[in-house]
């Protein structure tokens, strides 16, 4: 009888240790997910925002250029940045013609000595 006691003991003293396994687990992938999306904020918060001139291509429209440059970190769409682009430019509709120069706004993390 005190075999069989020790034996049921012995199992749940290895599901108890199996309980608290996962849930230190659990714990430790919560709080490492929060620390990474904590760094990630930090990692946005040092880019800067610069503005470049862009000569327009023959066939290129606004929307061509916006989806080449458009940073996904800092805008919510595509549409976003491009009425950016029209804003910044004073443009008046989207329609661009070759040669036509913009200037282009975009994030960087590397610091700028112009």
């Amino acid at each position: 009888m005190t075999a069989l006691i020790k034996k049921k003991s012995f199992k749940s003293n290895k599901m108890f240790i199996l309980s608290i396994l996962m849930v230190v687990m659990c714990v430790s992938f919560i709080l490492g997910s929060v620390i990474v999306k904590a760094d990630n904020r930090n990692t946005a918060a040092e880019e800067h925002l610069y503005y470049t001139n862009y000569a327009v291509c023959e066939g290129e429209s606004l929307w061509s250029i916006s989806k080449k440059y458009m940073d996904y970190n800092h805008y919510d769409d595509i549409n976003d940045y491009m009425n950016k682009l029209i804003e910044i430019n004073g443009l008046s509709s989207e329609y661009l013609y070759a040669g036509q120069n913009l200037v282009i706004a975009y994030y960087s993390s590397d610091v700028s000595e112009d």
